[in-house]
């Protein structure tokens, strides 16, 4: 065993510094933790350990990009060496060979395995057979797929609201959710669970495999390499049903259009819509925070070149700002009302608030994107495209709303007085993004925002006495 070698060579072997990475695959060195840790232990100062044994040279890398880049590290900025137990190698010119054919023979095997693994998968699902756990809808009984009583319902109904009803994945996944059903794990059910039942050809019958990778979790559901087949297991939905579905969710993606929203409730936060940037005018979009940091408003133009100005304030501080300033003003105007424009402007409105959704909803990708890159999820070739992609889609939605406001500014708008009784009690409550955004909209007409000058303008509809 390891520490019998270990006290036989005067070495000291502590649990601490004993790292496995159990049935995780040794291709990839960024994805095994316990390696990583391994590593980072390995460069502090003063240095931890003086070897790193491992049973093969494969233990350590069966990559030998990685093999060399990290045993170089170690050598020369750590002086660390990495020692097999099992594979003997002197510390001579002729060992630089030896190890590399070793490793070239451990990625040669690697990689042979993993071909043998995906015929052996591939022509498993050629015969129709399941390759992974049941998924939602299902659950396995003696080796076949067997529709769950509780969980085909809810796929059903999931369905039939989008195919039939026209619904939102979003509403959809609230309805269900409603219902109290939860994922295999135990978690709510989202909108990508939704797209994910949607698409999948398990519920007709069929199944489905793409022997180039794993594309399902990066939702490439059009991939030209999946094969779907005939299953041996029982249909869920028709075939007519599951269609019309997909021929919906291609045309929506195609055409970029959001889903309809039936309840059309705001979930990002109630001052959608309101801020503006003080250098281009454009609306300010919510953007949650990564790593436990919190959501702010930022100018969408400025993340897409289109804005000089930086123009970024956290959600605690513009909340506490706006209330504070509305208070103030309510309490001098409690006597009047506004005018705020009526009917003519509701269907712009309404078009310019889907865009600015579509906004929130991709700075959320595109900070997320990032997040994976910086963890090395995903390459810096994937985050690159990813970037562009959602870059794009961005300056699109902001270029529409851009358009839509010039048009909103045309129209000749008819009036309606609104009384500021009760607004900001209903922005002080527990009352949903929704209601409270709808509150605020009696009154404002924007707020402008100046970082620089840290500085905000509000602006309120006309306002007339009541006296």
């Amino acid at each position: 065993s390891d520490p019998t070698i270990c006290r036989k060579n005067n070495m000291i072997l502590l649990d601490a510094y004993i790292f496995r990475d159990e049935g995780i695959s040794g291709r990839r060195a960024d994805k095994r933790p316990a390696f990583q840790r391994m590593i980072s232990h390995a460069k502090t100062k003063p240095k931890p350990f003086d070897v790193i044994l491992v049973h093969k040279f494969d233990r350590f890398a069966r990559s030998r990009e990685d093999s060399i880049v990290y045993k170089s590290l170690l050598r020369k900025d750590c002086h660390i060496k990495v020692i097999s137990i099992t594979e003997q190698i002197e510390d001579d010119k002729f060992s630089v060979i030896l190890e590399a054919m070793l490793e070239a023979m451990a990625e040669y095997y690697s990689l042979n395995l993993s071909e043998e693994v995906k015929k052996g998968m591939t022509e498993k699902a050629r015969r129709g057979e399941l390759q992974t756990p049941a998924p939602f809808g299902y659950r396995m009984i003696d080796g076949l797929l067997t529709p769950h009583p509780e969980e085909a319902e809810a796929v059903r109904q999931i369905f039939f609201k989008y195919a039939e009803q026209n619904a939102s994945m979003r509403s959809i996944a609230k309805h269900i959710n409603g219902l109290g059903y939860r994922t295999k794990m135990g978690n709510a059910i989202d909108t990508r669970l939704i797209e994910y039942i949607l698409y999948n050809p398990t519920y007709v019958g069929k199944m489905r495999w793409t022997p180039t990778g794993s594309v399902v979790s990066k939702h490439d559901f059009d991939n030209p390499d999946t094969m779907i087949v005939d299953g041996k297991h029982e249909a869920i939905v028709g075939i007519d049903t599951w269609e019309k579905a997909n021929q919906l969710l291609r045309m929506r993606k195609k055409n970029k259009m959001l889903p309809y929203n039936r309840e059309g409730e705001i979930t990002t936060h109630w001052l959608r819509g309101i801020l503006r940037c003080s250098a281009c005018c454009t609306t300010l979009s919510y953007g949650k925070g990564n790593n436990g940091k919190q959501g702010a408003y930022r100018c969408s133009k400025y993340l897409t070149g289109g804005c000089h100005e930086p123009q970024r304030i956290t959600l605690s501080k513009i909340e506490k700002v706006v209330l504070d300033t509305m208070a103030e003003d309510i309490s001098h105007l409690s006597k009047v009302k506004f005018q705020k424009v009526n009917s003519a402007e509701n269907a712009v409105q309404a078009e310019i608030e889907s865009y600015e959704k579509r906004i929130d909803k991709l700075n959320t990708q595109l900070a997320r994107a990032k997040e994976f890159a910086l963890r090395g999820i995903d390459a810096p070739e994937e985050y690159k495209e990813n970037k562009d992609n959602i870059t794009t889609q961005i300056q699109e939605a902001t270029h529409a709303i851009e358009s839509l406001q010039t048009k909103l500014n045309m129209e000749d708008l008819s009036i309606l007085p609104h009384k500021t009784e009760s607004i900001l009690d209903i922005l002080l409550s527990d009352a949903s993004y929704t209601e409270k955004n709808t509150a605020a909209k009696q009154i404002i007409n924007k707020i402008v925002y100046n970082k620089k000058e840290n500085r905000f303008a509000f602006y309120y509809y006309m306002v007339i006495t009541t006296e």
